[in-house]
Parts: structure tokens; C-alpha cells; sequence
């Protein structure tokens, strides 16, 4: 038996045409990183036309665009498979872009390392070190990692630092005697008179300590904020050797142009000599500007930065803060084996918030949590968005997740944008019958029914009539379809015509033959043959709908828009009714998923709990008007 699926011609063609989009995209992107890029206006994270290819020509991204404003919660929604994770890892720096623009805080940020992207990422594992604490699986990052700190007075902060730790354990020590003894007051009331002056002291006491601690931390925090002016002795080292590297750079080239001068049987010599002469040009112009920075600094001092591990202090504030937010104080001394599967998530996401980054990525964080867990941790992530005020990106396959945390969702299948808005606008609105069947839950029903003339043939005994809006709405959608695909069909028969005009002139020596010539691919050519017939199939039946008005579409009503005559209210706007008999009911409390048949199929209702539904039972129920929705049978399209 054969261990790989033999390809038809037609997947042979599309594989070919994949190739030549993979070399015609990283040929483009290497023309494009040329230009100057512009970040878009009030979005602190830009994807721009990002696609993603890997080297076997399998593309996991399709020309992906979106903005994201500062501190919203966007959510990647999507089936395995459909590029959503793929996308994260991009805009974290963990797989790199085939084609696109990447803008993280205005910054074109493609070709920036991971670590230097500002940028706190959660993954589906917690990932924790299993031999640390709490406590150090939350500082490992932070202590590894050096830090942009501002050069100041540090012998006038070490000094400030000892009365801010002296003052802090003189404090220390007075709330542990204060605690002493009103617990001895606790265990013996009549002890009360006798402490009341001590009690009264110590509390005087710990008050004056924290006055004089909060001035102490005051002065300490504006001598670490206060620069101190000094020479960049760093910087001015690394320009020094970039200095090196220009005057290299310009001697190669005047030793390259004078060999090139002296050759006289050289084809385009005048080309490679301007070319020559624009780089010695560029070279010094560095030279010069390279030279007035190197004596600017060494006549003036300057605020300077240096890169330095945090000390243990700033680590320890870091950490507890963070623990403090998650509710992890009382567990920093565990081990992780020591915690359950929430607190682990907790303390993954803790290592997240330590950071301080203005952009966080969470790459499915509660898929490896039972379902009480995922709908505590749902709520808890919300709120500590909302209290960091952080942008997040979210990726998840649960729509519910999506619905509940999201102010926005982008909704992906096959590594394409179905749709993105808000959790309303995406329920209510889907844009085809994918995101409508994914997004709920249960799901939308959709199911075929027959078009006539502005009546929908459900079942032989049931028909509904479509008011005015839906049939306007149905005719225009056939007129665009029409017209977008005529003016696909005209592009696709240029180049093929092109294509075949074009072998012609090279069988009667018309023209020379270029290899790179897109009219010269004849695997191109077959694969426009293929698109070509499948957009006439599509025409043929979009002429026939608009001829005949009669055809298959596809129905979608939401479960509880399928509403039982007896819990109509003055907000419905029931059609015509039907009766149906149960086929299953489950019972969720407060409601029931009602299985029934209308015809030949099977649709679920959402019905309150109050009453006893059985098998059997038979139901009057009807379609909320406002909420029908009509889909396309030929694109999948929402029609209305």
C-alpha cells in the first residue's frame, strides 16, 4: 500500500503555483524592505499585508491586516490550523515574516530581536522551573535581564538606600510589638488597661516611622530619577568603531574604483563607477558625521544610560507587587509541585506582569485547565486587564473565551481574516456562515432551504415569507457578486490570452525568450485555466439565480431566536408558526436545548427551564424575524 496520497493534475498545478507565489513574495519583500515605512496613526500594534510562508510553500498566513489600539484585548479565534498561534509568534518574533509590516509602538519592529520588542508572552504550558519557588520562577527573567538604568549619584543613593532599609526595619519591629500585644489583649481582656498606654505609643510611634519612611523614599526615588552628567565613554567606544568600519569600507572603495578606471574593454563601466562613486560618497558622509559626534562627546557630558542587572531590592518589590495583583503573597516560598493547576497559570502569568511590558501575548494559557478553573481564570485575567491597562493579544479555539473577554475578536480559518469586531457585532452580524457556525453556543442553525420570489420554501408545509428588506438585499447581493466576478473572469482571460499571444510570437521568432517572463510559466498559465472555469461555474449559477429568482440558499436563525408561542413577549417578531415534536431536551437549570425537525432537518431551540419538556412533547414554536439570517450557497457569504 502506498504511504503517500498520489496528487490529481489539479493539485500538481496548485502546487506549482504555490512555489512561484513563494519566490515572487520573498522577492517582493526583499524589494520592499528598501522603503521607508510609516506606522499607522492611534494604533500601538500594526500588522500590514503580513503573510507567512514556510520553505516546503506552504502558506500558514494570507495578506493578515489589523490595527490595535493602545490597551484593547484582541482576541485570535480560530480552529487548529487556522493561523492564529502562527500570527502571535510573528508579532513576538518567534517565527519570522515572509512579507508584511510589523509596527509595535510606531516602531517597524520585523527585524527586531524577540528580547528587544517589549514584549511579555504567557504559553499554553506554564513552563515553570520545577526545582525553583514561586518567588524565582518570577524573578528568573528579571534577574538574567539588564536593564536601560539612568547613571546617577550612586554613592548619595547607596547612602539614601540605608536609612530607607533602616527606617523600614525599625518599622518592622514596631508593628511586630504592636501585634504582640494585642494579642496578648485577645487571649486576656482584662489586660486591656494596662497596655491601652502602650498601645497608644506604639501606634504614635509606627505613625511618625512612616511619615519620615515616606520622605525617605521620596528622596531616595528623586536621587535614582536625578542624572548625573558624564562623559558616554561607551558610546563614544562603539562609535569609534564604527569609525574603523567607514574608513575600511572607503579605502576598498577608491582601490575598486581606480582598478575599474584603468580597465578600458569593461561592459557598463560608466554604471559601475557611478555606483562606486554614490557608496565613497555615503562612506563619507558617515566618516564626517561619525567624527562630530565622537568630538561632541568627548567636550560635553551627557545623560548616559548604562545596562545593569536590578538589584535584589528592585527585583523583591517587583515580584511582590506583582504576587500581591494574582494573589500569590502566601505561596512564593512553594514549588510549583506544591500548587494547583490555577495557581501554576497564576504564577506564569506573574512572570508576565513583572516585566512591565506595554504588550502581552497570551498564546492559549487556560487549555490545560479543568472548565471551573478556565471560567475563574477568565474573570481574572479580564480584571488584571483592566488594572494594568496593557494592550493584550489573546489566542484561543474556544468562542467562549472569546465572547466573554474580548473587545475585539478576529475570527481566522485556513491562515484567513473571516471577520474582527466586537463580540456583539460578530454574534449578531456574522460575515458568512463560517463565523456563524463557530461563534455560539450551540451553534447557529443553518440549513438549505429553497428561494422563490421572496418566499423561502422551508419544508412542503412550511413557507416563509421575506419581508421587502431581505429581498432587495438578496437581488443586490446577486448584481455585486456578478459584477466582481466578470471583472475577475476579464483579468484571468488578459493573461491567458496574453500568455498564448505571447508562445506564439515565440514560435514564429517574434520576440526573445525570458526566462523570468511571468508569460513564459506555463504552470501559471494551467492554474488561470482552473480559476478561470471555476468563476464561469460560479456565473453560470449567479445568471441563473438572477434569471429564475428560484435557487438553494442557506437559512441561519440562533437557537434562541427559534422561540415557543407561549413565551413570546412584545419583543419578538414572530413569523408564521409550526408544531414539532421533541426529539431530545437537555436540561442546563435555567433552560433547555430543545432537538426537534422541521422537514428534513433537525434544528435546537433554547427554551427556559420552568417547565418539563420530555420526548414527545410537542411544541409551537416560530422564528424571530429580526434575527433571520441569509447566506449564500454558491460563496458563503452573509446576504443579510
Amino acid at each position: 500500500m502506498a504511504l503517500f496520497k498520489k496528487l490529481t493534475k489539479e493539485e500538481k498545478i496548485q502546487a506549482k503555483e504555490r512555489e512561484r507565489i513563494h519566490k515572487e513574495v520573498i522577492k517582493a519583500e526583499n524589494e520592499y524592505r528598501k522603503e521607508d515605512k510609516i506606522p499607522h496613526e492611534g494604533a500601538f500594534v500594526t500588522l500590514e499585508h503580513i503573510n507567512k510562508i514556510y520553505d516546503n510553500h506552504v502558506q500558514a498566513v494570507y495578506d493578515f491586516n489589523l490595527d490595535i489600539k493602545p490597551r484593547e484585548f484582541i482576541v485570535f479565534v480560530g480552529p487548529s490550523g487556522c493561523g492564529k498561534s502562527t500570527t502571535l509568534r510573528m508579532i513576538a518574533g518567534l517565527e519570522n515574516i515572509t512579507y508584511g509590516n510589523l509596527f509595535i509602538n510606531g516602531i517597524y519592529s520585523n527585524d527586531l530581536e524577540p528580547k528587544d520588542r517589549d514584549i511579555a508572552m504567557v504559553f499554553q504550558s506554564y513552563a515553570l522551573y520545577p526545582h525553583m519557588s514561586v518567588f524565582d520562577n518570577m524573578a528568573f527573567g528579571l534577574k538574567i535581564r539588564k536593564h536601560k538604568t539612568l547613571y546617577v549619584d550612586n554613592k548619595l543613593l547607596k547612602e539614601k538606600l540605608k536609612v530607607v532599609i533602616s527606617l523600614e526595619k525599625e518599622l518592622a519591629k514596631k508593628e511586630s510589638e504592636l501585634k504582640e500585644v494585642e494579642l496578648k489583649i485577645k487571649r486576656d481582656s482584662s489586660l486591656q488597661t494596662v497596655f491601652d498606654g502602650k498601645i497608644s505609643l506604639l501606634n504614635n510611634e509606627i505613625g511618625e516611622l512612616k511619615d519620615k519612611l515616606k520622605i525617605a523614599n521620596e528622596e531616595y526615588m528623586n536621587v535614582k530619577t536625578t542624572p548625573v552628567l558624564t562623559k558616554d565613554t561607551d558610546k563614544i567606544r562603539r562609535l569609534n568603531n564604527d569609525l574603523k568600519f567607514y574608513k575600511k569600507s572607503l579605502a576598498k572603495l577608491e582601490k575598486q574604483l581606480s582598478k575599474i578606471e584603468l580597465k578600458s574593454n569593461l561592459d557598463s563601466k560608466e554604471v559601475l563607477i557611478d555606483e562606486l562613486k554614490k557608496n565613497i560618497s555615503l562612506a563619507k558622509e558617515n566618516i564626517e558625521r561619525t567624527e562630530k559626534e565622537i568630538e561632541y562627546l568627548e567636550n560635553n557630558d551627557v545623560v548616559v544610560y548604562k545596562y545593569k542587572h536590578l538589584t535584589k531590592r528592585e527585583v523583591r518589590e517587583q515580584v511582590v507587587n506583582a504576587a500581591k495583583i494574582l494573589d500569590l503573597v502566601d505561596y512564593l516560598d512553594r514549588k510549583p509541585s506544591a500548587l494547583s493547576g490555577g495557581q501554576c497559570q497564576r504564577v506564569a502569568l506573574g512572570r508576565a506582569i513583572v516585566r512591565n511590558s506595554k504588550l502581552f501575548l497570551m498564546d492559549e494559557p487556560l487549555s490545560n485547565l479543568d472548565a471551573k478553573l478556565r471560567v475563574q481564570m477568565r474573570s481574572e485575567i479580564v480584571k488584571l486587564h483592566n488594572q494594568l491597562q496593557t494592550t493584550t493579544i489573546y489566542v484561543t479555539h474556544d468562542q467562549t473565551e472569546a465572547m466573554t473577554m474580548a473587545s475585539r475578536i478576529v475570527v481566522m480559518s485556513k491562515g484567513y481574516i473571516q471577520q474582527i469586531g466586537t463580540p456583539k457585532e460578530i454574534y449578531n452580524h456574522p460575515a458568512n456562515i463560517f463565523v456563524a457556525s463557530f461563534i455560539g453556543s450551540p451553534a447557529m442553525n443553518i440549513f438549505d432551504c429553497e428561494y422563490d420570489n421572496g418566499k423561502l420554501n422551508v419544508s412542503d408545509d412550511f413557507i416563509i415569507e421575506l419581508p421587502s428588506s431581505f429581498v432587495e438585499a438578496h437581488d443586490l447581493f446577486i448584481k455585486d457578486q456578478i459584477v466582481t466576478l466578470e471583472t475577475k473572469k476579464e483579468q484571468l482571460s488578459k493573461e491567458i490570452d496574453g500568455y498564448l499571444k505571447y508562445q506564439e510570437q515565440l514560435a514564429n521568432k517574434e520576440v526573445k525568450k525570458v526566462k523570468s517572463n511571468i508569460l513564459n510559466n506555463k504552470d501559471h498559465y494551467e492554474y488561470n485555466k482552473l480559476e478561470l472555469q471555476s468563476i464561469e461555474n460560479k456565473l453560470v449559477k449567479y445568471y441563473e439565480y438572477s434569471k429564475t429568482n428560484k435557487h438553494n440558499i442557506k437559512l441561519g436563525i440562533r437557537p434562541e431566536d427559534i422561540v415557543r408561542l407561549e413565551d413570546r413577549t412584545a419583543k419578538h417578531n414572530l413569523g408564521k408558526s409550526f408544531i414539532s415534536s421533541v426529539i431530545v431536551p437537555e436540561l442546563l437549570g435555567h433552560e433547555y436545548y430543545v432537538h426537534f425537525n422541521l422537514g428534513d432537518h433537525e434544528l435546537i431551540s433554547k427554551i427556559q427551564g420552568n417547565d418539563n419538556i420530555q420526548i414527545g412533547d410537542k411544541l409551537e414554536l416560530a422564528f424571530n424575524m429580526d434575527f433571520l439570517h441569509l447566506f449564500d450557497d454558491v460563496s458563503t457569504k452573509l446576504i443579510k
